[in-house]
């Protein structure tokens, strides 16, 4: 028995294997293709290929962090250990890692089936994948337990001594995946692209089983016996999962038969691009009519950073009949007479030794897929060569019962890559806390690689390998093929070898005439084309292409046909715009001679007033007499108000209207040396505007003059603005502003001297004459 439990234990150590990063130094390859979705489903949009399908892949991983293997195992394996006891062997060719940490022992095999990926141009892309994936997992074995196993439970220091483990468990999945993945740009301006990607999975379960508990507590009495103290245990499998009799022997029960043991369930990948492309514009071109196309065959990034959510999503199995959970409280159980004969042994164990627990969901259990997050930086360093760093994360669903997980892992790869062949060198640090150098190798359809090979080469010791390795139909993206340079394609230009435009089919039209040069009869020339490409003729250059001209050796003008008018009256105005044609006349009266209507020797043409007689000097017209003053408006000095012939047709004013104008200048006073009237000058001025605005046509003209005492500038200010003073005035008693006219001089016009008091006097003066309309 002894025996038996440590080699199914052992061989659960020894090939354990986890998905953790498949590919690893190659997934994030612009060359990755369809593969490139298992680290971010982001990756096939602006892909290197316009097509590729997957025919098979296998990624094979192995990784522990308790028990080793001497590489002479595999190299130097000494033939006569074949014999030897177990112990002896073991010693020889494993050893074991003594630490305090929990350990950890992972089972992983995921197998691609066919899948195609097509760019659906040079913006998205789709695909679909197919897979079967496995993974039996042994998580949080405590150290004295695993020391336990490693000797077989021959170790007495560990007999008789309470163990404890916390969240131990057992985990198998085992399933099948159809994915429909979906990748498009969704912002390219300048040097900032972005593309984000989905994947859509479809899950069929084909087995899963657990066994955990979040506190183990045990105690091994001796190698055979064993006391479990008040625990609980989450137990479960689908109802087709077994592991018959036969040490080691591991495979589905065909007591059930071998069929689908969920419905099919969702599942899914997300993830986002980003691109930083500093010299984005050399690789952009115009093609066949489409300018700022870009080039899908190239790399195009300086950086590239990814993020990506994997594997959501769960299975739903239904339970085998006899599993469920149970709790254990046994002392000195004596497991020697156990015998190992699979799952359903195991059922009838945990039935009749233990207490079952009540779970209202007895008849199914979820099993989640081994979700993570990936983070990846790409760095172009020169030209092929890249530097990659990827990070993914696994969910640990610490308090879950039923569960699988990835493995943590970070991975900088340097990598150096062209369209057919690539090599990359992974640099990983594992959840094992060890530090793997690994290769990647892609050539042609083929790609083979490990996280690790060190174990092959240098390692004496080594806890963990793996390989993968994929077959593949890779159609590459093609470059824009354009011999003759003229931005239209081969495949579309008629003249492969003569640059043209895209108008004509790549071929020529050299003289732009709208015909090719191939079939123009004058391709250095600009001509019709119903002439072939050739000119028309003008024989006598008059603008009229003789195909037009009917006088072809005269010239003559377009609306004529080209002939030339004729002047029958000799007047120098064609018949064509003469509309006097047997009469000369002018040129501006088309032709025709101007008449006298009125017979006053003004002609029409000159005459202002064509039906009324009068002098050539006033255009024909006669002259006015607006007032009625007898005083033709010509003569008349004022022409709107009535007056005397001898005053040239102005008014005489009225005596009393002298004397109102002479008392209103000799009464106006202003405050010393301001523009502000005093109020003694009231009455006069009241008197000044009952006057102008009784007479409507009277105006007045009211200028203000200063002394020479202070600056020029000063007094003409000061003039100027007395005289304004006098006009707002009236214009406030009801005076037409219209009719005021205001002057000023300053000291330029005096009337006496300045030398004396009085002549200063006389001289600081505002004077106001009447004017007539």
């Amino acid at each position: 028995m002894k025996r038996t439990f440590f080699l199914s234990l052992n061989i659960l150590f020894l090939c354990s294997f986890l998905r953790a990063q498949d590919f690893t130094g190659y997934d994030l390859s612009n060359y990755s293709g369809i593969h490139g979705l298992r680290i971010n489903p982001a990756m096939i949009a602006d892909s290197r290929y316009s097509i590729d399908i997957n025919l098979v892949d296998d990624n094979f991983y192995f990784l522990n962090n308790y028990i080793g293997v001497h590489r002479d195992l595999m190299f130097h394996y000494d033939t006569t250990f074949d014999h030897v006891p177990w112990n002896v062997f073991k010693q020889k060719y494993f050893f074991e890692r003594t630490t305090n940490a929990d350990k950890f022992f992972y089972l992983n095999n995921t197998i691609g089936g066919p899948g195609v990926m097509i760019s659906l141009g040079p913006k998205r892309s789709f695909a679909i994948t197919s897979k079967q994936r496995t993974v039996v997992m042994m998580d949080n074995v405590n150290d004295s337990l695993a020391h336990l196993i490693w000797d077989e439970l021959e170790y007495p220091p560990y007999w008789n001594v309470r163990l404890y483990d916390q969240n131990m468990g057992l985990f198998a999945n085992s399933w099948i995946e159809y994915g429909a993945s979906y990748a498009q740009e969704v912002y390219n301006k300048g040097e900032h692209y972005v593309k984000v990607g989905g994947t859509f999975k479809l899950l069929q379960g084909l087995g899963a089983a657990y066994i955990y508990s979040r506190g183990w507590e045990y105690e091994w009495n001796t190698s055979d016996t064993l006391s479990l103290y008040n625990m609980d245990v989450a137990f479960g499998h689908s109802n087709n999962f077994d592991i018959p009799g036969g040490e080691g022997e591991f495979n589905f029960d065909n007591h059930y038969g071998y069929r689908f043991q969920a419905k099919a369930s969702p599942g899914f990948d997300f993830g986002v691009i980003y691109e930083w492309r500093p010299d984005y514009d050399q690789y952009t071109y115009s093609m066949d009519g489409a300018d700022g196309l870009m080039r899908n065959d190239q790399n195009k990034y300086k950086l590239r950073a990814g993020l990506s959510v994997l594997d959501i999503g769960r299975i739903k199995y239904a339970k085998g009949y006899y599993s469920g959970d149970f709790h254990a409280d046994i002392d000195e159980w004596n497991v020697h007479p156990f015998k190992w004969e699979g799952v359903l042994a195991l059922d009838d164990t945990f039935v009749n030794r233990f207490i079952t627990l009540e779970d209202t969901a007895n008849n199914f259990f979820n099993m989640p897929l081994p979700t993570a997050i990936s983070v990846q930086v790409d760095w172009n360093i020169w030209k092929d060569v890249f530097l990659g760093l990827v990070s993914y994360n696994a969910f640990r669903f610490e308090k879950k019962e039923s569960k699988i997980r990835a493995l943590t892992l970070y991975t900088l790869t340097p990598r150096w890559e062209r369209q057919w062949h690539g090599i990359g060198l992974p640099f990983s640090f594992t959840e094992a806390k060890q530090l793997n150098v690994g290769l990647s190798i892609r050539t042609g359809p083929l790609v083979i690689g490990s996280s690790d090979f060190t174990p092959l080469l240098f390692k004496e010791k080594t806890f963990g390998a793996d390989v993968y390795v994929a077959l593949r139909v890779p159609i590459s993206q093609k470059r824009p093929k354009d011999k003759d340079h003229d931005t239209v394609s081969d495949k579309m230009d008629e003249c492969v070898e003569t640059p043209g435009t895209w108008d004509f089919k790549g071929c020529p039209d050299t003289d732009k005439d709208g015909l090719r040069d191939l079939e123009d009869a004058c391709p250095l020339v600009f001509g019709p084309k119903e002439n072939h490409g050739c000119p028309w003729p003008d024989t006598d250059k008059d603008g009229v292409l003789d195909k037009d001209d009917h006088c072809i050796d005269v010239p003559g003008p377009v609306e004529n046909n080209g002939c030339p008018y004729g002047d029958l009256d000799k007047d120098g105005v064609l018949d064509n715009v003469d509309h006097c044609i047997d009469v000369p006349g002018p040129e501006e009266n088309f032709g025709c001679p101007y008449g006298d209507l009125d017979k006053d020797g003004v002609l029409d043409n000159d005459d202002a007033c064509i039906d009324v007689p009068g002098p050539a000097e006033n255009k024909g017209c006669p002259y006015a007499d607006f007032d009625k003053d007898g005083v033709l408006d010509q003569d008349d000095q004022c022409p709107l108000t009535p007056g005397l012939v001898e005053l040239h047709g102005c008014p005489k004013l009225e005596k009393e209207e002298e004397e109102i104008l002479k008392i209103a200048f000799e009464n106006l006073e202003f405050e010393t040396g301001k523009a502000v009237i005093r109020s003694s000058s009231f009455a006069s001025l009241d008197e000044l505007a009952a006057l102008l605005v009784k007479k409507p046509t009277y105006g007045l003209r009211i200028s203000g003059h200063t002394d020479n005492v202070g600056s020029e500038e000063s007094n003409l200010i000061l003039s100027r603005n007395r005289a304004q003073a006098v006009k707002d005035y009236l214009v406030a008693k009801g005076v037409d502003g219209g009719k005021l006219v205001v002057e000023y001089h300053g000291e330029s016009q005096p009337i006496a001297t300045n030398d004396t008091p009085e002549g200063r006097q006389k001289n600081r003066r505002v004077e106001m004459t009447i004017i007539f309309q």
